[in-house]
């Protein structure tokens, strides 16, 4: 354990509270955020998965050995928006938090530890996004079908492979209700060119 006089621990302390307040407020602005896109395209979460680590338990399924990361389950989060039926088909959309690419960015060339929050690329040089993800009759993990090793920052562009189509958007874009609208128009119109539908005018 790296040694560090008392003043230091105390503005550790200090940052640390600081970190978890503000990142409480963050978590709740990516919560509504989601329950607004939701709302637009008339679809409820239903289910959730931590991508980077594994959920932390309850009870005496709780584990102290368990990853740090583990207790930070939002960092990386699959939001399951449920089915949509539009045209004779079920069409399954999803959205996901990415809160930063930077290990993700150094996994491009070299495989690093998650642990090692050191080797992630600078916060600076990162972002943090939402992907926005739809999926005609297919279902299933959108890591897997479609985004794969796309996850660092230089992958920009929308993805659209067969049944399966994703697009990055920078968090900065949902600064309010007016430029939320604005990507939730943008991602319908992705939808309208790949698969010939609107999740906006359902019909």
């Amino acid at each position: 354990m790296e040694q560090i006089n008392q003043q230091e621990f105390e503005n550790i302390l200090k940052d640390v509270r600081n970190g978890y307040r503000l990142l409480a407020l963050y978590q709740k602005r990516i919560l509504d955020t989601v329950k607004y896109i939701g709302n637009q395209y008339n679809t409820d979460f239903n289910s959730g998965w931590p991508k980077f680590s594994n959920g932390t338990k309850n009870g005496r399924r709780a584990n102290i050995d368990s990853w740090s990361w583990d207790w930070l389950n939002l960092y990386f989060y699959e939001f399951n928006m449920g089915t949509l039926k539009i045209k004779g088909n079920n069409y399954h959309f999803k959205i996901l938090h990415q809160a930063d690419t930077g290990v993700f960015d150094k996994w491009q060339n070299e495989k690093i530890s998650k642990l090692n929050v050191e080797d992630f690329n600078e916060s600076e040089n990162s972002e943090s996004r939402l992907f926005f993800i739809l999926s005609k009759e297919s279902n299933g993990c959108p890591i897997q079908h479609i985004l794969k090793e796309k996850l660092a920052k230089n992958y920009k562009s929308t993805l659209f492979e067969s049944e399966w189509l994703a697009v990055p958007y920078n968090l900065s874009r949902f600064l309010n209700q007016n430029t939320i609208d604005l990507v939730i128009k943008d991602f319908n119109d992705e939808c309208e060119k790949n698969f010939s539908i609107s999740l906006l005018n359902k019909d």
